[in-house]
């Protein structure tokens, strides 16, 4: 099994070129660090998981990947790590994980499905995918993550929202410099190839794997892949409030109800199918004021 690292901390580059490797059929396992961004499950609705404007202030960016699972933030305090193999469980990656963290003196014990501990509390959460004879397991390993983004872009802002995809659970986190300072990204890189006895070498992407990049990088991938889901926003005009009542299918906004207190509303009508048809995003209602 081979040691691949990723050069690259640009989290779609870097989901791209996992996918890759799995497209491959690559027995491998593969370390990557990520600038800041939020990474969600391929099932989960991003207006439900992320505080978006909190996002975009921060110049946090927002990824959509192709397994399952929870929400996590990354940034360059966190390593990630693929396993591809054709073990039915994570078992043989847990173990190796354990290892790799024995070095540094920190015991660790799996909880549920797919978290790991330390000290009682979680560093690392799996997930994972499968294909024809191969499994692709996943997750992080919180070294030294700043933990007041962390804290705030997981928290979506206060919206009436009703989706029909899967909610993060959340945990109490640790960072694993809390129980050894001196531990690192690169020092854990480095046991890593100590526990393999092998010299990781750098993962270089093909075009395949920027293609794939450009894809996950869209909007379309991002928020097209949402599972239906009903949004309620509210936007206050010159004539009173009005409420928009969305109806969002495949990150298109599909149906509409507009309510306001308004003693001489506009044509509501019009604004409407103004909004039909349209990809939500939480500016939608800015550019109807503008357009009425």
């Amino acid at each position: 099994m081979e040691l691949l690292v990723s050069p690259s901390h640009n989290p779609y580059e870097n989901l791209a070129l996992e996918q890759e490797l799995l497209n491959r059929h690559q027995e491998v396992l593969y370390l990557w660090v990520n600038q800041p961004c939020v990474v969600f499950g391929f099932s989960q609705n991003p207006y439900l998981e992320v505080n978006l404007d909190y996002a975009r202030k921060k110049g946090i960016l927002v990824c959509r990947r192709s397994s399952g699972g929870g929400a996590v933030y990354q940034d360059e305090g966190n390593l990630n790590y693929t396993w591809i193999s054709d073990q039915p469980g994570p078992e043989e990656l847990i173990a190796l994980v354990g290892q790799v963290l024995q070095q540094f003196g920190i015991p660790i014990e799996k909880s549920g499905r797919n978290d790991l501990l330390a000290a009682g509390r979680k560093f690392s959460g799996l997930a994972y995918e499968r294909t024809e004879g191969l499994t692709l397991y996943h997750g992080t390993m919180m070294v030294a993550v700043d933990t007041e983004p962390l804290s705030q872009v997981l928290h979506p802002s206060r919206i009436k929202l009703a989706s029909k995809g899967i909610r993060s659970v959340s945990s109490r986190v640790i960072n694993l410099q809390e129980l050894n300072p001196d531990l690192t990204v690169d020092k854990l890189i480095t046991a890593f190839e100590t526990v393999l006895h092998q010299s990781a070498v750098l993962a270089e992407p093909d075009d395949k794997t920027r293609t794939l990049a450009e894809k996950y990088a869209s909007a379309d991938w991002i928020y097209g892949q949402s599972p239906p889901y009903d949004i309620t926003l509210e936007k206050r005009f010159p004539d009173g409030l009005y409420t928009f009542s969305f109806l969002v299918e495949a990150g298109k906004i599909t149906d509409v109800q507009i309510y306001t207190d308004s003693l001489h509303p506009g044509d509501l009508e019009k604004m409407k199918q103004q909004l039909l048809g349209r990809s939500f995003h939480r500016s939608i209602l800015d550019e109807v004021s503008q357009e009425n």
